[in-house]
């Protein structure tokens, strides 16, 4: 099995662990064997680019009480995640089922997006009331990443749920961005930093389904008709979306709320409600 004992991302400061918690490495652990795996990017192509980066590690033989774990939530990074070209702020929102086995405590966490990214927040929700924040990034900045010590730590139990909020701004593109590893590509994912962890019984939980709101239908409508004309993907729903978007400017906002149904290769069936749905959500 494959696990995630550290991430680094642009702009991001040293990770410092409290002082009764560790990472357990090594021969006789379940991380006798590591890997680095490194994401460039580099889109203009440049040649003799030459990096330095690396990961210093700070070992022990003095085992420390608790050994840490790293949970990941949010969406899957693949074409599941499809935001429309023209969007001021295109919001994904996702429920997230912790996989635990015990309580847990959580001491810092990290919120992620690439470059289309503007706003990031999480909240922990416990039978359907939020219980703490889980951090904000208000504004996101791809270019200044970096895991957030809490002020106090944060009680996890099983059956406690990861809320993520994710907005981008499309302004800029005249074409679907999906979900994926490239910096152009967008990603809603949110990490926590958790002890003990024999309390963590899955460390990676992506949700599938999930809600979406766009800020302009009209907008995500002509640019989908124009793919449409140059041989792209066509869908009544590009149709409907523009219809209830002119239908409910008086409504301002966002104009429409989408929930996600099936959402590939940017044509879809999809379910509207008027903006005045995703101001009560």
């Amino acid at each position: 099995q494959v696990t995630i004992l550290y991430a680094w991302a642009v702009g991001g400061d040293k990770m410092r662990l409290p002082p009764n918690v560790g990472l357990r490495v090594g021969k006789g652990t379940s991380h006798e064997l590591s890997t680095l795996q490194m994401h460039y990017n580099n889109p203009l192509g440049v040649a003799g680019a030459v990096d330095s980066s690396g990961v210093e590690l700070t070992l022990t033989s003095e085992l420390r009480e608790h050994d840490m774990s790293m949970v990941m939530s949010g969406v899957p990074t693949n074409d599941l995640v499809r935001i429309p070209p023209g969007q001021t702020r295109f919001i994904i929102e996702a429920s997230v089922e912790l996989r635990l086995a015990a309580p847990a405590k959580t001491f810092a966490v990290g919120l992620h997006a690439h470059e289309a990214g503007i706003r990031i927040e999480a909240w922990l929700v416990r039978e359907g009331v939020v219980v703490a924040s889980l951090g904000v990034e208000n504004p996101y900045n791809f270019q200044n990443q970096d895991f957030h010590q809490l002020a106090e730590e944060v009680e996890l139990l099983p059956g406690d749920r990861v809320r993520i909020r994710c907005e981008y701004d499309t302004t800029s593109r005249s074409s679907c961005t999906q979900g994926g590893d490239k910096s152009s590509q967008e990603m809603c994912l949110h990490f926590m930093a958790v002890y003990p962890a024999t309390s963590v019984a899955e460390m990676a939980v992506l949700e599938s389904s999930f809600t979406e709101y766009v800020s302009d239908g009209v907008a995500a409508w002509s640019a989908m008709r124009s793919m449409e004309r140059s041989g792209g993907p066509q869908s009544s729903w590009y149709v409907r979306t523009v219809a209830m978007a002119r239908a409910r400017r008086e409504l301002g906002g966002f104009g429409l709320a989408v929930k996600k149904t099936c959402w590939r290769n940017c044509s879809e069936r999809m379910m509207l409600a008027p903006a005045a749905a995703a101001a009560a959500a």
